[in-house]
């Protein structure tokens, strides 16, 4: 069994990380890289985390797979705000290291950062409604994904290789719509350093979080309630 700080250290290390690395594929290199090796960049650091952390601490790094898990009782659910709290934190710290990287370079202006938003902020200019449709619906599809991982019945082994593929999918998907959330702590780590907007534009993104883990909590308990 691990400690507490153990848990709580490794949440905020792999929100950290994933922050990092994922979004920094976008800010540094998303001219060379493209749509498709920023989700590439996003699954893969979360199938890594969830190989490396999954035995630490189940290897969350979302509130919404937090929330998911406790809905369906596979979580306890006194641990949510706690690891939610490290969550985020970890996002932030996120956000900032790669800030100061970026920033390292003469040309660099924040603007965007890498930030999810909707409307005007939208990549391709989605309405608020389109936004939140696609959030919702991703959410939910890596709760549900995740929580499958640790039903009976699933591949030993391959729980982090089905959630990382699953993360790649739903980012080609939402990268041109939102630019990529699923994770408010995703969210919040790189808002806080973007412009103005981003962080009056979060509200969007916690909202669909929560409603995802709800929609994949129930799903899940639709398709698995007769699970011995």
């Amino acid at each position: 069994m691990y400690s507490s700080f153990s848990k709580y250290f490794a949440e905020m290390v792999g929100t950290l990380m994933l922050v990092l690395v994922g979004a920094g594929s976008a800010v540094l290199a998303g001219n060379e890289i493209g749509p498709l090796g920023t989700a590439l960049a996003f699954g893969l650091t979360l199938m890594a985390l969830t190989y490396a952390l999954g035995p630490v601490s189940g290897c969350h790094v979302n509130p919404a797979v937090t929330i998911g898990l406790a809905l369906r009782k596979r979580f306890d659910t006194k641990l949510i705000i706690p690891y939610v709290f490290f969550q985020l934190v970890g996002g932030i710290i996120g956000g900032y290291l790669l800030y100061i990287i970026a920033s390292g370079h003469s040309g660099f202006i924040a603007d965007g950062f890498a930030a999810n938003g909707w409307g005007e902020h939208s990549p391709n200019h989605y309405s608020l409604l389109a936004c939140a449709v696609t959030e919702a619906t991703i959410t939910a599809l890596l709760v549900f994904v995740t929580l499958s991982t640790i039903s009976s019945g699933f591949a030993k082994g391959f729980g982090g290789l089905a959630i990382g593929v699953t993360f790649v999918i739903i980012y080609l998907i939402s990268i041109p719509v939102t630019n990529g959330s699923a994770n408010f702590a995703r969210s919040l780590g790189v808002a806080a350093f973007a412009d103005a907007w981003a962080v009056q534009q979060l509200g969007l993104f916690a909202l669909t979080n929560i409603t995802g883990a709800i929609l994949g909590a129930f799903t899940h308990y639709l398709i698995y309630s007769s699970e011995k």
